[in-house]
């Protein structure tokens, strides 16, 4: 099935430090699930806010037609739109965040929009081979350097003055 359902509410661990580690280091005595664990295994789940970079998760999700869960957060509250706490689920605080199959979380554009697009049938997305690092490169680019710069232009904390300097 392609498209989003969301109805999937995850339980996550609270503690920072057993979040972090568990991104960062997989079990190693069972670093892939097993078939019988990966049909019980929830759905991908992106958060994410209709007006971030976290936005374009959505897109390339959905152009590629990857059968995925979503929700929107609300920033200024951290609260999800079924109400629950963000900082639960992603202790940065910010979007877009990835829940794969397997319950790893991805925090940063780059690793959640290339999971995704290798995740779809649309092999453009994302290149394979030499064009690849390409690819990383201008995604590299827009998120070091002209997302910073840009992210003004769209933050309440900004005064229309600010925003045209």
């Amino acid at each position: 099935a392609r498209g989003h359902h969301p109805t999937l509410t995850p339980t996550f661990t609270p503690n920072l430090q057993s979040n972090l580690h568990s991104n960062l280091h997989p079990h190693p005595h069972n670093p892939l699930p097993s078939q019988h664990q990966a049909a019980a295994m929830a759905p991908l789940k992106l958060y994410y806010t209709p007006t971030s970079c976290g936005a374009a998760n959505y897109i390339v999700a959905t152009m590629g037609g990857v059968t995925f869960e979503s929700e929107q957060v609300d920033l200024g509250t951290h609260r999800t739109t079924s109400g629950t706490d963000f900082y639960t689920i992603n202790p940065k605080g910010n979007v877009p965040t990835l829940v794969l199959e397997d319950g790893t979380k991805l925090t940063e554009n780059i690793a959640t929009l290339t999971y995704l697009a290798d995740q779809g049938s649309d092999a453009a997305l994302a290149p394979k081979g030499a064009a690849r690092y390409r690819y990383l490169n201008k995604l590299g680019f827009v998120n070091s350097e002209l997302h910073p710069a840009m992210g003004k232009l769209f933050s309440p904390h900004f005064t229309d003055s600010e925003r045209a300097a």
